[in-house]
């Protein structure tokens, strides 16, 4: 099965948010944004991106050899390298999510 990687572009598209200008401009990228409860599940792929999600409320991580189910509050770290899946199960489900880009020459 070929897992398809997830451009932060692509992210932003999927999500109906704008492309940040750092972003369009090549640069590296920072941003940082609330989240809250969504009724889907994110797509299992890697991304080329590093993601830090602070969430509150029942979730589950899902990796190819695990699925983990959060009832605390929790920080997650994904790096671009491995392929997850991340959902709210509950309405009650917030917290923020950080992206982080960097590119080197």
């Amino acid at each position: 099965m070929q897992i398809q990687t997830e451009t932060i572009r692509q992210y932003y598209e999927r999500v109906g948010h704008p492309v940040p200008a750092d972003l369009l401009a090549g640069n590296s990228h920072f941003n940082v944004r609330r989240r809250t409860y969504i009724p889907r599940k994110t797509p299992y792929n890697r991304r080329d991106y590093y993601k830090i999600c602070l969430g509150v409320g029942q979730m589950v991580h899902s990796t190819s050899k695990r699925q983990v189910v959060i009832e605390q509050p929790a920080i997650i770290f994904s790096c671009p390298s491995l392929p997850v899946e991340f959902r709210h199960c509950r309405k009650s489900s917030r917290g923020s999510v950080a992206f982080l880009m960097m590119r080197f020459c």
